[in-house]
């Protein structure tokens, strides 16, 4: 991460870490996970596993988004922000 001069400053390094939580397969984002999160957004590509992942966990919450964020360790804000990035109904 200190490699990278981060353009966007505070805003591209949130999205980054978001993207990268969504992305990670456990609780604890790695170095692979950010690595991966940011060539993904540099690279401009809908992450497909980030979307499996919200759509998993707001199935298990039934469609509620608040348990399915809480679930995910994101906020409702950034369920709704991966949602739209990746044009699914909300």
């Amino acid at each position: 991460m200190a490699s990278r001069t981060w353009p966007g400053n505070v805003r591209e390094l949130r999205t980054a870490l978001e993207r990268a939580l969504l992305m990670s397969e456990g609780r604890v984002i790695g170095e692979r996970d950010v690595r991966r999160a940011c060539s993904e957004e540099r690279a401009g590509r809908r992450d497909t596993l980030a979307l499996e992942r919200v759509e998993e966990a707001l199935a298990q919450a039934g469609g509620n988004k608040s348990r399915a964020a809480q679930a995910l360790g994101i906020s409702r804000f950034s369920l709704y922000r991966a949602l739209a990035r990746s044009n699914v109904r909300a």
